[in-house]
């Protein structure tokens, strides 16, 4: 079953920084866009990784994912925690191995912890 990481926080709590630091110390892919939300698909392992962090516009969100659906295995992604964002992964928990992290300010490290854990289960 495909894994979809939601990295899940209210509006400037660093959901899309969070996202691209894990790609970072993760991956080794570094983004050179500070500011701006991005949408990727990379092979890692012999896995496809999507990668959305466009978490606060659903239409952005359905957009990518409807075009990295049939070719992602794990997806790293972004929404509100509350609203039209949130219900559109809360809809698919049944579709997918779904993993919410909780992303508020200043707890980086650990929301990236926790994409390390599941990361690691994921490729065992």
């Amino acid at each position: 079953m495909k894994t979809i990481v939601v990295i899940r926080g209210k509006s400037n709590t660093g959901k899309t920084t969070t996202i691209k630091r894990a790609l970072k110390e993760i991956f080794g892919i570094e983004i050179y866009n500070p500011n701006k939300d991005i949408a990727l698909l990379f092979k890692h392992k012999d896995k496809m990784i999507a990668i959305i962090s466009m978490g606060d516009v659903l239409y952005k969100i359905e957009e990518y994912f409807d075009k990295m659906e049939e070719k992602f295995d794990m997806m790293i992604c972004a929404c509100r925690t509350k609203g039209d964002t949130i219900t559109f992964f809360e809809e698919k928990k049944n579709m997918y191995n779904m993993e919410f992290i909780d992303k508020v300010e200043n707890n980086e490290e650990e929301a990236i912890s926790k994409i390390k854990k599941v990361l690691e289960t994921f490729f065992k």
